[in-house]
């Protein structure tokens, strides 16, 4: 009898624990089955060799100018070359990937970067180029990153079904952290055994890799909401109550022309825009192959780039659930994150010890992006952009804790929690935006964002030296995460952020074509 109850309570205390970890295990399995997918898994493969070829080549382009005589002020000139090409071509290139479509683009994106890091590669191992080359290379790579950044913000919705757009998204968010973790130490290691040309000559190969991998996809060809076939959102960002007054050609009820004639300066991101579309509007069923390119080539004889851009500026003013989140992160990286990357090693150097407690720092911040990916898969929040608006609020941690000069312990639990929140936050919003704004007009929309985000880093970090020097690099710092948390609060204040619902997927068949 004894020995019976004995093996009752075994049962009892052994099995469950193993059911709860095998359906846990299930579970994960489920979510990562985005991975199943043909086309899916041969982009994230290409994709996230090119993230960490980048991530190798940065150190290894500093190491070679460097080593060749150069001076920080030349490996300044060469980073502003890039961020310069990259901010003066990203609404070009957001509008080339709606109208050329966002494979073709991001395929001659990638052979560009490509051809430029070979040539460099090149021409250090021949002998000791110029700064002009670096310059020049790095010009090109940006000008690569302007065409490809814009088309990658809509490709997802080509590659996986609509319900799987929260998991790819999330996948994708894992790729670039990982590849700056893992980048520079591998860089470190190959320029210890070989050259910084060959570490270069591997950036130019994983680019050609990720021109291979698009190649190859055989997409679904199609985008998935079709304005015409949507009710337009109200005013709060609900798009289950239509706005007053609107009508399918104007999105949440904005006269899209009168927005399109009035902005015609500026090419901004979307997914589709409602005026402009009536050819693709009315092709033929079924959405794939030659009726989309006979649709596109109808657009292209009726409208010309800087409509195209204004078209897309239209989408991007229509939502005020959308453009709160752009002016947050323009105005944050300007007050917060460009001072907090350049004043954080000085801070570093100053109490923490140097160059190997800040890489404790920033690997920290590329573990927490990591595992705030992971988290996001399989999770669909019923306010998304409520919680991706609140993670937010943990960019202040880092500098906030570089502040208070609190140990290498809590500022790396601090970066942690910030990669954790930016992973997992920017997991939903991506979603939400491929969701709810017209295909057609999503790589305008990610341009416009992409812009908000670049244009005044370069100020930030010309400025936040001069700043340091009149009060002093906590004080900026401190500032910069009080200023962070009040953004977060401003944007809560926007009922559309904080109603909006998790987008439901679109009916089947509303399909747009896009190669």
């Amino acid at each position: 009898m004894l020995s019976v109850k004995f093996k009752s309570k075994e049962n009892r205390s052994k099995f469950p624990r193993t059911g709860a970890a095998n359906f846990r295990g299930k579970c994960f399995t489920e979510r990562l089955g985005v991975l199943a997918g043909r086309d899916f898994r041969r982009f994230y493969a290409g994709y996230a060799a090119s993230l960490l070829g980048t991530a190798m080549s940065s150190v290894a382009i500093a190491f070679a100018l460097l080593g060749d005589g150069g001076t920080a002020t030349g490996l300044g000139v060469v980073f502003t070359a890039n961020i310069a090409a990259m901010i003066a071509l990203l609404l070009f290139g957001g509008a080339l990937a709606d109208r050329l479509g966002r494979r073709r683009v991001m395929v001659g994106a990638d052979l560009l970067r490509g051809a430029a890091q070979g040539v460099l590669a090149a021409a250090l191992a021949a002998g000791r180029p110029g700064l002009w080359l670096f310059v020049a290379a790095a010009f090109a790579v940006g000008a690569g990153n302007a065409f490809f950044s814009p088309a990658l913000s809509g490709l997802p919705v080509q590659l996986v079904p609509p319900a799987r757009l929260g998991d790819a998204n999330a996948l994708l968010g894992t790729a670039q952290p990982a590849a700056q973790v893992a980048g520079p130490a591998l860089a470190g290691l190959l320029i210890a055994v070989t050259s910084p040309a060959l570490v270069i000559a591997v950036d130019a190969a994983t680019y050609v890799l990720s021109a291979l991998a698009l190649a190859s996809l055989q997409l679904h060809e199609g985008a998935t909401r079709h304005p015409l076939n949507r009710t337009p959102a109200s005013p709060d960002g609900d798009p289950s109550r239509p706005a007053k007054n609107a009508s399918p050609n104007q999105p949440g009820g904005t006269p899209l022309r009168a927005s399109t004639e009035a902005s015609a300066l500026l090419g901004p991101p979307g997914h589709e825009v409602a005026e402009g579309l009536s050819a693709r509007a009315s092709a033929p069923p079924g959405g794939r192959g030659e009726p989309g390119e006979a649709a596109r080539r109808q657009r292209s004889r009726e409208h010309s780039l800087l409509r195209d851009l204004a078209e897309g500026w239209a989408e991007f003013t229509a939502r005020s659930w959308l453009w709160p989140q752009t002016v947050q992160f323009t105005l944050f990286n300007l007050v917060t994150w460009g001072p907090y990357l350049v004043l954080g090693p000085v801070l570093a150097d100053q109490y923490l010890g140097g160059a190997r407690a800040w890489g404790v720092v920033l690997a920290c911040s590329g573990g927490g992006a990591i595992l705030g990916g992971l988290l996001a898969l399989g999770r669909r929040p019923r306010r998304p952009l409520l919680v991706a608006t609140l993670t937010t609020l943990g960019f202040a941690l880092p500098p906030l804790a570089l502040a208070l000069r609190l140990p290498l312990p809590l500022v790396a639990g601090a970066a942690l929690g910030q990669g954790l929140g930016s992973a997992l936050g920017g997991a939903f919003a991506t979603t939400v935006e491929q969701r709810l704004i017209p295909a057609a007009a999503l790589s305008r929309v990610g341009a416009v964002n992409m812009v908000g985000a670049f244009a005044f880093g370069p100020v930030a970090f010309i400025a936040a030296g001069p700043e340091a020097a009149v009060f002093g690099p906590r004080a900026v710092l401190a500032f910069g995460a009080a200023w962070s948390a009040a953004m977060t609060l401003a944007v809560l204040a926007f009922p559309a952020v904080r109603r909006l619902p998790w987008p439901d997927p679109p009916a089947p068949g509303n399909e747009m074509v896009d190669r």
